[in-house]
């Protein structure tokens, strides 16, 4: 029995672009409209260009609503009492009825409904956060007893500085570098939650509020113990919402520089998504904690697809029966999780235990939704690719990019595919270290059952290899391996 202390900082040092209301982010293409002279909600995106939405702000803030400013230095609120005056909503709290949908209402031209419906949807998506963050602690709660008695670790301590910055992760759980599940997503969302993550990575202000620097308590919680800690984790971070919120609506460069994006108002926010990107993301956290506290790493096969494997090289060349004819709708087929963006094949090795087949693990774990093949491996292997393997989840903002990294905690590893076939080769992976019994002499009369083969003068091994082994001598000859 032994406890994992991860010693933390919550983030890495932030690098970030200024911005000023002059000069904001820079927009995504959208096809242009002609007809934008419109006075209905939500307004088109696209009609941010054509109506020149930059240069109305930047004007009206010098001229109609310069005197409010100089007075409250809040620009939702001058903004709302001056073009839609006795409505007196306040956009600028966590609270979903204190801002209302019909603020736009009163709006005469079509720039202010662009302006009223961004004043509500900025609102909008930091409340729809907030809830999310308690429903995946909630959620998560009941997920933790079982994922522990499923993996059964040593006394395992889960950091509370990671945990605390998974929570902060639900806008920016998208493909790409992070490598997440994107079936709750379309592609429109995805796209969306990229633009605003970056912008909002953009914005010191902002980020020195969700994301502040320094370092946490790098102390452990336990499981038992989850439950109250989740509880002050999220308020912590509901009150950071709450005063990153105040100033998206309140500080005039601020709201213009996420209004810019046009992308807050081209989706509709809903809890649901944000929750479940949490949910799978912390989830994967503590599986892969768990089985790092028992010895288990990921291993990857670069370029390589099982199935393809099984259903083009000849059953005389494959080293043993691959078994491997689809892949189910978490992309499990046999021992492994296939990414077929990236054409790579992901594992469990048990360093103690070698030769067991997690598939049983993969379907419980992705069928009961508690996290994603992309989330456990894909997000760990960027993490080691990245030179950050064994650091705790961080978020990242150089080069203006917002992305959260090494949420997956696995150690991953990859085959090397230049060992030779021979008895006794230490050249298991390329990154990692070799495990006891790799390459031995079967002597089990496993497989095709040859046993001891080399020393009863059959003239050829049958080597041990892990369960889902697909390093290079997975092609040398039927029967010429045991993983099982």
């Amino acid at each position: 029995m032994h406890s994992i202390s991860i010693v933390a900082s919550l983030l890495a040092p932030l690098t970030v672009i200024p911005i000023t209301a002059a000069i904001p982010i820079v927009t995504p293409k959208l096809e242009a409209r002609t007809d934008c002279d419109v006075l209905t909600t939500p307004p088109d995106p696209s009609c941010w260009t054509v109506l020149n939405m930059t240069g109305y702000l930047n004007n009206w803030v010098t001229t109609d609503g310069k005197a409010c400013l100089i007075q409250t230095k809040d620009f939702s609120g001058c903004y709302l009492s001056i073009v839609t005056p006795g409505t007196f909503p306040d956009c600028s709290i966590i609270n979903p009825q204190s801002c209302d949908y019909n603020i736009g209402r009163g709006a005469t031209t079509p720039q202010q409904v662009h302006v009223l419906y961004n004043i509500y949807a900025i609102n909008n998506f930091f409340n729809q956060w907030n809830i999310a963050i308690d429903a995946a602690a909630t959620q998560v709660l009941g997920d933790i007893g079982e994922i522990v008695a499923n993996i059964d670790p040593p006394k395992t301590g889960f950091p509370i500085s990671g945990i605390l910055t998974i929570l902060s992760a639900g806008l920016s759980l998208i493909p790409g570098p992070l490598g997440l599940a994107t079936s709750t997503l379309t592609k429109t969302a995805q796209a969306t939650i990229e633009v605003i993550a970056t912008g909002i990575g953009q914005i010191p202000a902002l980020t020195g509020i969700l994301f502040p620097t320094g370092t946490i308590d790098s102390e452990t919680v336990q499981a038992a113990d989850m439950s109250a800690q989740l509880s002050s984790l999220t308020a912590t971070l509901s009150g950071r919402i709450d005063q990153a919120l105040k100033l998206a609506e309140t500080d005039f460069p601020t709201f213009l520089s996420l209004a810019a994006t046009t992308t807050f108002y081209a989706t509709v926010w809903d809890d649901t998504t944000l929750t479940t990107n949490i949910v799978q993301a912390l989830n994967a956290f503590i599986i892969s904690i768990c089985l790092e506290g028992n010895n288990i790493h990921g291993v990857v096969a670069l370029d390589t697809s099982p199935q393809a494997l099984a259903a083009n090289v000849s059953a005389s060349q494959l080293a043993y029966d691959i078994s491997c004819s689809s892949y189910d709708q978490y992309g499990v087929c046999n021992a492994w999780y296939y990414d077929s963006a990236a054409n790579n094949a992901y594992t469990l090795n048990n360093y103690d235990a070698m030769q067991h087949n997690y598939y049983s693990s993969y379907e419980l774990w992705f069928g009961k939704g508690w996290t994603t093949g992309e989330a456990l491996f894909v997000n760990a292997a960027n993490c080691a690719q990245s030179g950050k393997a064994g650091q705790p989840p961080t978020v990242d903002f150089s080069g203006g990019n917002f992305n959260f990294q090494c949420i997956s905690q696995l150690r991953m590893y990859t085959w090397d595919m230049t060992c030779e076939y021979k008895v006794g080769a230490t050249c298991e992976y390329t990154d990692g270290p070799i495990q006891g019994g790799f390459g031995q002499q079967n002597t089990k009369g496993a497989a095709g059952g040859w046993n001891n083969a080399w020393s009863s003068g059959g003239g050829y091994e049958q080597l041990v290899v892990p369960a889902g082994y697909l390093g290079p001598w997975i092609t040398v000859g039927k029967n010429k391996i045991s993983n099982q």
